[in-house]
């Protein structure tokens, strides 16, 4: 029997308490705490980060319901893009740039939805990809859509892109000017993604929300080596689920070149990305790994 005496009981029964404009929590980064005491469990929503703190709140009542402990409990989960201040022995994270840390890892709040990017819902998205995904392909470019302000790096690429539109089709956008500002600016879907032969993922202000959607695609991911990762990124393997590509893209044209020319291995990654996306990389996962991350923590000597 898992935690079922909630406080609050379902995510829109949940407060966004008033603790972030308290003096102890002001400098304090956005967070969704777990409160448990005796019989009695809460989930609060500390400060603000768009609609992560709601979703990453989703998914942790979800895996709480499987949690069975008799221990008081009381943890943060940070919801900004990395971790501000170090590591603490009370908290989680969505991504690490220490790979001894991976006890700290929780699945990020796009697991569930990312409503400033037009993602309502993980799983109906994913499910989009998927079907068109099996479509086949119109373009055969290297396609990336995204923000360069969050990372030099895209920056980079957006250049790299100029120089050869024969092979890439980059843009640069904001997606919150599109949903929040209704800006007419540069606008892709997920699932519009598929048009392209190849994608690529970069870095942003730390890991990148959008990889894991793109494994659904059945397009070979280039993806660029960083210093910040996701937990599930440590099972990925090169070549096996992806075109690996140096942090600061200079393989990238080469690597372009050996992947075009062998369509066999084209066809395993596509295949092999698929089939860790469906094993890996769902809603259901995202619950598993949170209650069991929790559990490691609770039962840490």
């Amino acid at each position: 029997m898992g935690l079922t005496s909630f406080l609050y009981k379902k995510i829109n029964k949940i407060s966004v308490t008033n603790k972030f404009l308290e003096k102890k929590y002001r400098n304090i980064w956005p967070h969704v705490e777990l409160v448990k005491k005796n019989e009695f469990t809460a989930v609060n929503l500390v400060g603000k980060s768009q609609t992560r703190g709601q979703a990453t709140a989703k998914i942790l009542i979800d895996c709480l319901k499987e949690l069975a402990t008799d221990k008081d409990l009381h943890f943060k989960f940070f919801i900004n893009d990395k971790p501000a201040d170090g590591y603490e022995a009370d908290s989680f994270y969505y991504c690490i740039d220490d790979d001894q840390k991976q006890d700290f890892l929780i699945p990020d709040f796009a697991f569930e939805s990312w409503k400033e990017a037009g993602i309502n819902s993980f799983s109906n998205t994913v499910a989009e990809i998927e079907a068109k995904g099996k479509e086949t392909w119109s373009d055969p470019r290297v396609f990336w859509v995204g923000n360069v302000k969050t990372n030099i790096i895209r920056e980079k690429l957006i250049e790299i892109g100029n120089q050869s539109p024969e092979i890439f089709d980059f843009y640069n956008t904001y997606v919150d000017d599109y949903f929040i500002h209704k800006k007419d600016v540069p606008y892709f879907t997920l699932p519009e993604h598929t048009r392209y032969k190849y994608l690529i993922d970069v870095e942003g202000n730390s890991y990148s929300a959008r990889l894991k959607f793109l494994f659904y695609s059945q397009r070979v991911v280039f993806l660029q080596e960083r210093k910040w990762k996701e937990y599930f990124h440590y099972d990925l393997k090169p070549y096996e689920h992806y075109i690996p590509v140096k942090n600061d893209l200079s393989d990238l044209v080469d690597q372009y070149k050996q992947i075009e020319k062998d369509p066999v291995l084209y066809k395993q990654i596509t295949e092999n990305a698929l089939k860790f996306a469906h094993e890996n990389l769902t809603y259901q996962c995202a619950v598993d790994k949170m209650r069991s991350t929790i559990e490691n923590r609770i039962n840490k000597p």
